[in-house]
């Protein structure tokens, strides 16, 4: 029985190899195995790099402070060429105007005449022919002439339009010459002027 069962498992055995090498051998020489499928790379849709969007520093724009309005004066003045003259001779006024800066005063009537005294007047207007007048501009000059003896003031007087940054309003100055003296003609006091010699010492 044992070696009938032997004899089986050998017979067995033998088929199976038999079996295998059949296989093998018709499978023809030289057949390549099945290729494995190739990988395709697929792009990836994220960005290496992130960008940074970090803003700038944004420039404060800080108000500047609103320039002063000019404050507005105005000084006249009137000045006697000289303070002593005699009848028949002339007399030059000068009469002036300064204004602060950034402002204007623009004069529409200038007047110079003589302070009111009693009787005749001691001067008479030469040029300009009048009391007042639109001054061209400043200095402006005037020439009178002295009729009589005696001793009088000028007064000057300006009306116009003053202007501080486009801010107009009317204004006027006034200004007083010092007194000029009128001497009878051939009367006026002349000085002699004697000069002085002097050697210098060795």
């Amino acid at each position: 029985m044992n070696r009938l069962l032997r004899a089986l498992l050998v017979l067995l055995g033998g088929s199976v190899v038999a079996l295998a090498a059949v296989a093998m051998l018709s499978q023809p020489v030289g057949a390549a195995r099945p290729a494995a499928p190739a990988l395709t790379a697929t792009p990836s849709n994220t960005p290496t790099g992130t960008p940074t969007d970090t803003p700038t520093a944004t420039p404060t724009l800080t108000p500047g402070t609103p320039a002063a309005t000019p404050e507005f004066w105005a000084s006249l003045s009137i000045t006697a060429g000289q303070t002593v003259v005699e009848v028949g001779q002339t007399l030059a006024l000068t009469v002036d105007l300064e204004v602060s800066e950034g402002c204007r005063f623009g004069v529409m009537n200038l007047t110079v005449r003589e302070e009111d005294t009693p009787g005749e007047p001691y001067f008479a207007h030469i040029d300009p022919a009048d009391d007042t007048i639109l001054p061209g501009g400043f200095p402006s000059r005037w020439t009178f002439r002295a009729l009589q003896p005696g001793s009088a003031r000028f007064n000057a007087y300006a009306f116009g339009e003053g202007d501080c940054d486009m801010g107009f309003f009317w204004h006027s100055e006034g200004a007083w010459s010092e007194r000029v003296l009128v001497l009878p003609a051939g009367e006026r006091p002349y000085r002699v002027w004697l000069p002085t010699v002097s050697r210098l010492m060795p």
